[in-house]
């Protein structure tokens, strides 16, 4: 199906979708007053249907600047909402079939009673059913949508502006529009570089370092919020000057972060670090810690604990797979993603951790230039692909090598053990072998990165689908062999992934990964 084909395709199904939840809502109305439970739920899918409704809007506004393969995922995502809906409306029909006059009541004062209770819990069932279906296409369609912040074309910017008068929620619209406002801002360099900074003083003395990581725990003294302080790690001969450009444009970026979709922790500014010099060597980033989180702690710290239960290991591989991806929607690439940088909460509101990606040391603008340099740290260099590594690394870095590292802490977070005992000096965990190829690394660093990756995969074959399952396993190898040619690698050949705008690559990791470990259920 060619472009014009499918952007017409997509019209078509969008305008029948829109009518049979606009038909639907309209149903559900005449159920309001069964009960407060039942119209609690049926708000509850008014508002989910607006949103959604607004964010088609949109789609079928900007339908020729989106890519064939960006809208051939959401064209699919619009045929399963379209089945969704199909299977509502048959049941909401069937719910007001019953019909009194074809039943031999009896005694009707006596009999109407369990009846209309059995019609309640029928009703109930099906709009409890109808908000988790829909929940569950959200996951599917949202890492999609943000997608459209990476689209270069300046006509979207335009109709991404908040329609005035509406009633429609604008957030996810509101978002998408700022992140490309973000985006174009650290293309062209646009805005004053002091308006995201803020004074040390603007959080408590009181600080909490957290274990195995540079991440501590503070109070936000304007608000007296709970925050992150995550301090970054340029080196001693990055130009000061781009520095300050890529951190203002970064917490510019995450200002506008949506923790529970992205992953991502909202940023509320950065602090200057000054050396003993009185110069500014680093930067913190603040991070909100969102409502009702608490008793967070690194990954790290964790998988060298108890082991968790595997509905927490799944939550918190779903999560960090949306935050790799929230990531790339924002232009950038991560190029430090451990344990360390991964961070893990107490949810008051339900058993299972929330989890987000932290870390940003050495992060870039994903179409920015790269220095290609390195270290030969070897707890660094396990979680990077091995032509990322070294003094001087092979390839540029690009997106694929953040998933590669997604993939090690997938094993890790998989396996639930450490694969780096944090000693000192630090040394590889007690299941991770790999002391003959540290030895190799002094002399043949590249054969010796290839031979971990190696091990890492066989690791994943023999010891995951016991314990994680088949699926799971399949996501992991996925990320180690991102960059592999041949079958074995389930993002295709390089020539199919790699696009201007990042757009392809980004809906084959919707599809490969994150689709795949949103269907993981126990």
């Amino acid at each position: 199906m060619d472009v014009v084909a499918a952007a017409v395709s997509f019209a078509q199904l969008a305008g029948i979708c829109i009518k049979l939840a606009n038909d639907l809502v309209h149903k559900y109305h005449t159920y309001k007053s069964a009960g407060k439970d039942i119209e609690d739920i049926i708000v509850r899918i008014e508002g989910s249907w607006l949103r959604t409704e607004a964010q088609i809007g949109v789609l079928l506004k900007i339908l020729n600047s989106i890519d064939h393969a960006l809208l051939a995922y959401q064209y699919a995502c619009l045929e399963r909402l379209w089945r969704q809906l199909c299977l509502a409306t048959i049941e909401v029909e069937n719910l007001t079939e019953s019909n009194l006059n074809t039943v031999n009541l009896g005694d009707l004062s006596l009999s109407i009673r369990p009846i209309k209770k059995a019609r309640y819990v029928r009703l109930s069932k099906h709009l409890q059913k109808l908000v988790a279906d829909l929940t569950l296409w959200r996951d599917e369609f949202d890492p999609s949508w943000y997608l459209i912040g990476r689209i270069a074309d300046s006509n979207i910017d335009k109709l991404l502006q908040p329609e005035p008068h509406t009633q429609a929620p604008q957030d996810e619209i509101s978002a998408v529009g700022a992140i490309r406002k973000a985006i174009q801002a650290a293309t062209s360099d646009k805005g004053s570089p002091a308006t995201i900074f803020r004074d040390a003083d603007c959080v408590s003395d009181s600080k909490t370092q957290f274990l195995h990581s540079r991440i501590t725990a503070s109070i936000f003294l304007p608000d007296g919020l709970a925050v992150l302080l995550d301090q970054t790690a340029f080196d001693e001969d990055t130009d000061r000057t781009q520095s300050m450009v890529q951190v203002r444009d970064l917490a510019r970026l995450l200002s506008f972060s949506k923790p529970e979709t992205l992953g991502l922790l909202e940023c509320l500014g950065a602090i200057k670090i000054h050396d003993q010099r009185g110069a500014v060597s680093q930067y913190q980033f603040i991070f909100k810690i969102p409502p009702g989180l608490g008793n967070p702690s690194v990954l790290r710290t964790l998988i060298m604990g108890p082991a968790s239960s595997l509905d927490a290991r799944f939550r918190i591989a779903r999560s960090l797979a949306r935050s790799v991806m929230a990531v790339h929607s924002a232009d950038l690439v991560h190029k430090n993603i451990h344990p360390e940088t991964i961070v893990v909460f107490e949810d008051s509101s339900q058993s299972l951790p929330s989890s987000f990606l932290v870390g940003f040391e050495r992060f870039r603008a994903a179409g920015a230039g790269t220095t290609l340099a390195g270290d030969n740290v070897w707890q660094r260099n396990l979680y990077r692909h091995p032509n990322r590594q070294g003094i001087r690394p092979e390839d540029t870095y690009i997106m694929q090598h953040d998933i590669y590292s997604l993939g090690v802490c997938l094993l890790e977070l998989g396996l639930w053990t450490t694969f780096v005992t944090p000693t000192e000096p630090p040394q590889p965990g007690p299941r991770l072998d790999i002391g003959e190829q540290l030895v190799l690394a002094k002399r043949e660093p590249i054969q010796a990165a290839r031979s971990i990756k190696s091990i890492l995969i066989n690791m994943a074959k023999e010891l995951l689908p016991t314990t994680m399952g088949l699926m799971y396993t399949e996501v992991v190898l996925s990320c180690l062999t991102c960059l592999d040619s041949g079958t074995s690698n389930m993002f295709a050949d390089a020539r199919d992934v790699y696009d201007a705008d990042g757009i392809i690559v980004g809906v084959a990791f919707i599809e490969k990964i994150l689709l795949r470990l949103e269907g993981i259920r126990l």
